[in-house]
C-alpha cells in the first residue's frame, strides 16, 4: 500500500465526533528516520510498567503540547492538570483494551524527570490567524516540534474546529511500518478536549483503521460498535456495553490486539498494539483501581463523606454535596459513557453536570437529564496515593469540596489540595434478581415506565412518568430460563408485552395476563451496571421512550447497542 501522508479532519456535532480522512502532502521538511530494529520495536519491559519509563525523553514517545494564538489569554498553568488527566484516561483506554487479549500496552509519553514524574506538557504560542489558515502543524514544526522519535498531540485553544490528524497509510506488519516513525501530528481543538476525541485521534496517529481491515468503513474508521474508532451509518453492534466505546477494536480483528488470530488480517497487516510508541508486556496489569466505565462507585472525600444528591432527590437541577457515607442509592454513581465518562446517579439516573453549563471557577455541580454535553463528562487523574482528581471536560476544573452539607460541590482550578482528592470505592452490581421489584427508569431523564392511569385492566397501555412511590410504576422480574425474564406490574400482577403481541416496529406496549408466550419474555442486554436494553424475545425489538415528555406511550424499536439512550433502562430497586 502507498505510504502517502493523510490528514483526518473532524467536526463536532451534538452526539459526538465526526471524522473523515483527507489526503495531503507530508511537507518537504519531513524526512523519515530509519526503521527501528526489531529488538527495540518489540522489546518487553519489566513487570508493573508505569507511564513514566526511563529518563522520560529517550525512545519513541508521544508529546503533549498546549497551543494558543498570541492574542489569546495564556491558560497554560490552568489547563496542564486537566491535560494530564486526559493523558491518563487515554492510557487506561489502551491498557484496558490490551488486557482483553491478555497483554499490557501503555503510552510512552514524554514525562518530567525525577521521582514522581508526570506527563510533560509543552507550551507553544503561534501567530494570530494560525487556526483559520490551517497552519498549526507548520507552526509546530517551525518551533522545533519535529523530532524523529516524537508523535505530537497539539491541544489547541482553537474554537473553530474539533480535531484532525496528519498520519500515514502503511499496512505492512512489523517495525518498518511508517507509523513507527515519528513526526505525526494531531490537533485536538478546545471544543473537543477530553479523553474520547484525543484517544480517537491518537488511534489515527498510530495507524487505525486501515483499508482492508474486516470492518473498515472509510475515513480511518470501522463499522463494529461499540468501539473507540468506529461510527457511521452502517454499524453492527456486537459489543453492546457502552464502555466499549472507550476501548479499541471491539472484535480484536481490525487494528488492535496483543494476540491476533494466526493468519488473520490483523496478524498479517499493521497492528497498532505493535506500535513502537507503546510500552509492551505480555500479561495484563490494569487491575490498578482506575475508574472503569460501566462500574459503580461510592466516591468519598478527605473526610470520608460520600458525594450525594442533596435530599437524595430524583429531580433535575438539584445540587450535589457530601455527607456521611451510608452506601445509599443516592450515594452510588455509575460511570456511564457518552463520548466521555459520565457520573450517573444510581437513584435518579441523572448525570452530574456543570450547573447551567457554567465555566467560571466556583461553578456548582448539580444533577440533570443525561445528554452529550461536555459539562457532563469527567476525567479521572490518579494521584498516586489511592485517590483521584476529577476534572470536568467543559471547564477543565476539578471537583472541589464546597463545605459542609448541604453546601454544593464546586469546580475550581486544580491545586492538589485535600478537598480536591477523592477515593473511588467500587460497589458490586448484583444484576437482575428474580422476584425483586424495580422501577424501570429511562437513561434520558429518569422517568419510570408506568401503566397509564395506574390501571389494573388487561390491555392498559404503558407510558413513562416522573417517578413516584406508586405500585403502578413498580415491576417484578421472573426468571423464565434461557436468559429471558417476564416483567410484571406490581399493582395489576399483569405482564408487559407489545400490544396484541405485535412484532412490528413502532408497536406500543400493554399489560396482559401472564403466560408462557414468547412475546412476554425479555432479554436484558447489559449496557452498564443497573442499565439494560429490554429486548422482546418474539419481536427482537427494544422498549423505547418516544421522547422526553411526561405523557408519551412507549414503543418498540431496534436496540442498536443502546445507541439511543431512549432504549436504555435502569433497574432501580423499588
Amino acid at each position: 500500500m502507498s505510504k502517502a501522508k493523510r490528514r483526518s479532519a473532524c467536526l463536532l456535532v451534538t452526539i459526538g465526533l465526526i471524522c473523515g480522512l483527507l489526503t495531503g502532502e507530508a511537507g518537504a521538511s519531513e524526512v523519515a528516520p530509519p526503521p527501528l530494529a526489531p529488538a527495540v520495536a518489540q522489546a518487553l519491559i519489566a513487570a508493573n510498567p508505569v507511564v513514566c519509563e526511563g529518563d522520560g525523553v529517550s525512545g519513541k514517545r508521544v508529546e503533549l503540547v498546549y497551543v494558543r494564538e498570541a492574542g489569546q489569554p495564556d491558560r497554560y498553568a490552568t489547563v496542564v492538570p486537566s491535560l494530564r488527566a486526559y493523558a491518563s484516561g487515554i492510557d487506561d483506554s489502551f491498557n484496558d483494551s490490551a488486557a482483553a487479549t491478555g497483554g499490557s500496552r501503555h503510552l510512552r509519553y514524554v514525562t518530567t524527570a525525577g521521582a514522581g514524574c508526570q506527563v510533560a506538557v509543552a507550551n507553544l504560542v503561534v501567530p494570530d490567524g494560525t487556526y483559520l489558515s490551517g497552519a498549526i502543524r507548520d507552526r509546530a514544526i517551525q518551533a522545533g516540534f519535529h523530532h524523529a522519535d516524537r508523535d505530537y498531540m497539539l491541544f489547541s485553544d482553537n474554537p473553530h474546529t474539533c480535531a484532525g490528524t496528519w498520519g500515514d497509510s502503511d499496512d505492512q506488519p512489523g517495525p518498518a511500518n511508517a507509523f513507527n516513525n515519528g513526526r505525526h501530528y494531531t490537533e485536538i481543538a478546545v471544543p473537543c478536549w477530553g479523553v474520547n476525541a484525543a484517544a480517537h485521534e491518537l488511534g489515527h496517529m498510530l495507524g487505525a483503521v486501515l483499508p482492508g481491515a474486516p470492518h473498515y468503513q472509510g475515513g480511518g474508521h470501522c463499522s463494529q460498535e461499540w468501539d473507540l474508532m468506529c461510527y457511521g451509518d452502517t454499524q453492527s453492534f456486537d459489543c453492546t456495553e457502552r464502555d466499549f466505546d472507550r476501548l479499541l477494536d471491539c472484535g480484536n480483528d481490525d487494528y488492535f490486539s496483543t494476540n491476533p488470530t494466526p493468519g488473520s488480517w490483523l496478524a498479517t497487516h499493521w497492528n497498532v498494539a505493535n506500535s513502537a510508541f507503546l510500552i509492551k508486556k505480555d500479561t495484563p496489569d490494569n487491575d490498578d483501581g482506575h475508574a472503569r466505565g460501566g462500574k459503580t462507585y461510592v466516591i468519598t472525600g478527605a473526610s470520608g463523606n460520600a458525594i450525594d444528591v442533596v435530599g437524595s432527590s430524583t429531580g433535575g437541577l438539584v445540587n450535589l454535596s457530601h455527607r456521611s457515607r451510608t452506601d445509599s442509592m443516592s450515594q452510588k454513581w455509575i460511570l456511564g459513557y457518552n463520548t466521555g465518562l459520565q457520573l450517573v446517579n444510581a437513584n435518579s439516573q441523572l448525570c452530574a453536570d456543570s450547573a447551567q453549563s457554567g465555566t467560571a471557577p466556583g461553578t456548582p455541580i448539580l444533577q440533570y437529564n443525561c445528554n452529550g454535553q461536555n459539562g457532563m463528562r469527567w476525567a479521572f487523574q490518579p494521584l498516586g496515593n489511592g485517590k483521584v482528581a476529577i476534572f470536568n471536560y467543559l471547564t477543565g476544573f476539578a471537583i472541589t469540596d464546597g463545605g459542609a452539607y448541604p453546601a454544593p460541590l464546586v469546580q475550581q482550578p486544580y491545586t492538589g489540595a485535600a478537598n480536591q482528592q477523592w477515593t473511588l470505592n467500587p460497589v458490586a452490581d448484583p444484576g437482575p434478581q428474580a422476584g425483586k421489584k424495580y422501577y424501570l427508569t429511562v437513561a434520558t431523564n429518569g422517568n419510570s415506565a408506568a401503566v397509564v392511569d395506574g390501571s389494573s385492566s388487561a390491555g392498559a397501555k404503558i407510558t413513562h412518568v416522573a417517578r413516584q412511590n406508586d405500585n403502578g410504576q413498580k415491576w417484578r422480574l421472573t426468571d423464565v430460563g434461557g436468559g429471558y425474564w417476564r416483567i410484571s406490574n406490581e399493582r395489576s400482577g399483569q405482564c408487559l408485552r407489545p400490544v396484541s403481541g405485535s412484532t412490528a416496529e413502532g408497536a406500543q406496549f400493554e399489560q396482559t395476563h401472564c403466560g408462557s408466550a414468547t412475546n412476554q419474555q425479555w432479554k436484558l442486554l447489559r449496557s452498564a451496571d443497573m442499565r439494560y436494553g429490554l429486548v422482546n424475545r418474539a419481536s427482537k425489538l427494544a422498549v423505547r421512550q418516544i421522547d422526553n415528555g411526561t405523557a408519551s406511550l412507549l414503543e418498540q424499536r431496534p436496540f442498536l447497542g443502546g445507541r439511543s439512550d431512549e432504549t436504555v433502562w435502569a433497574l432501580v430497586p423499588a
